[in-house]
């Protein structure tokens, strides 16, 4: 038989199984049709690989289901105090002073940096906060906002696979901590860099967890109007502390000791609460938008940059657009936003069909997150989950 005509007759049977396959879901047929056929010729996969410094440590397809995804608060606390010669100064502008309680710490403290090979570690800390004291007074004293909200830090990630399906269960334990602290252990990681290596999971429950003292929610909205599918892109602004004037995530959130259930009691932690806010925080959408207009979200995958060693939850979400609330009026919620001004300059809408493109032309400009997450919204668009 010639080579043209088993070419042909593998497209046909790839077509009807994948109608049968489908249902009839024709959008999906389509996609799977350009995807068998490769009607896209040029390729991307190389430029799009994940980076060195970023790594997933779980992932769900299209998303965790909700009962699998579990955040706890324990006990344990992490702070580190001011240094007295700032104390005045820095609470003179509502950065709030908390006293040092390493020694609770202290066993998992020189554990770290014992696997580190660091010595004089309460040293390293000490000289270590100055320098963070004087840099936040300076950049205070310069007119920026900072605050040394709470924050949380990873204590244990545990991952599995549980049922028939095997679907993806994550539960994280998490420690109490500050804005302060976190700036500590950040630029003791930036000092000495090349001794963090991590190979798994495994490292950061047994040797990192002081230094995981921050983690985010990170989330692509896709918006839908007249038929058409944008992603919503933020440009940081020159004002935050990282991935200054870089093409980011349409929303990036600190998950707090506050982001708690409400309908729970106010027991547990809640990736869904700190998410909600976040939408009304940086992007100005009110409960009453997002429950009438956010039509569907969900938690995609964990992972780390390595680089700076933190850790975050990325998310997507799905916003229509409509004569009640229009582009003009999404607009004018994000330029009333509480926050929105501090993490960002401007919002950059993308048709969703041009997202490969656009990630690789502004490769550069985008943080390493914001760049290599987009190819998980990309991969469940291909997939015909958006």
């Amino acid at each position: 038989m010639e080579k043209w005509m088993e070419t042909l007759i593998t497209v046909i049977c790839g077509i009807a199984a994948t109608i049968a396959l489908v249902r009839l879901d024709w959008k999906k047929v389509w996609i799977r049709i350009k995807r068998f056929l490769k009607l896209n010729q040029k390729s991307y996969e190389a430029e799009l690989s994940v980076d060195n410094e970023i790594r997933f440590l779980s992932q769900a397809v299209p998303s965790y289901d909700m009962k699998n995804l579990k955040a706890h608060l324990s006990e344990d606390v992490l702070y580190v105090a001011i240094p007295e010669e700032f104390r005045a100064r820095l609470e003179a502008k509502d950065f709030e002073y908390r006293e040092d309680n390493l020694k609770h710490f202290e066993s998992k403290i020189r554990k770290a940096f014992e696997h580190l090979g660091i010595e004089n570690y309460l040293q390293v800390i000490n000289e270590t906060a100055t320098l963070v004291a004087a840099d936040i007074l300076k950049i205070l004293e310069g007119g920026q906002t900072r605050f040394n909200g709470e924050m949380l830090g990873v204590k244990q990630i545990n991952t599995n696979n549980i049922g028939v399906k095997e679907l993806p269960k994550l539960t994280i334990d998490f420690y109490k901590t500050d804005f302060f602290t976190y700036r500590v252990f950040a630029r003791i990681i930036s000092d000495y860099k090349t001794r963090f290596v991590v190979n798994g999971i495994e490292d950061l429950n047994n040797f990192y967890t002081p230094f995981l003292s921050s983690f985010g929610i990170s989330n692509y909205l896709i918006i839908s109007e007249d038929g058409r599918k944008y992603v919503l892109f933020g440009h940081r602004s020159d004002r935050v502390e990282v991935d200054k004037n870089k093409i980011h995530f349409s929303m990036n959130e600190a998950f707090t000791p506050h982001d708690i259930n409400p309908l729970d009691n106010f027991q547990n932690l809640s990736f869904e609460y700190c998410l909600k806010r976040g939408f009304r925080e940086e992007l100005g959408l009110s409960d009453i938008i997002q429950n009438s207009h956010i039509e569907q979200y969900g938690f995609m995958n964990v992972l780390i940059d390595l680089n700076k060693l933190e850790l975050g939850i990325s998310s997507f979400a799905k916003l229509r657009l409509d004569e009640y609330f229009t582009r003009v009026k999404l607009k004018r919620a994000y330029l009333n936003s509480q926050d929105g001004h501090l993490e960002t300059d401007k919002l950059n809408l993308v048709e969703l069909k041009n997202i490969e493109e656009y990630a690789i032309q502004n490769k550069d400009k985008m943080s390493s997150s914001a760049r290599n997450l987009i190819q998980s919204v990309l991969s469940r668009y291909e997939d015909g989950y958006f």
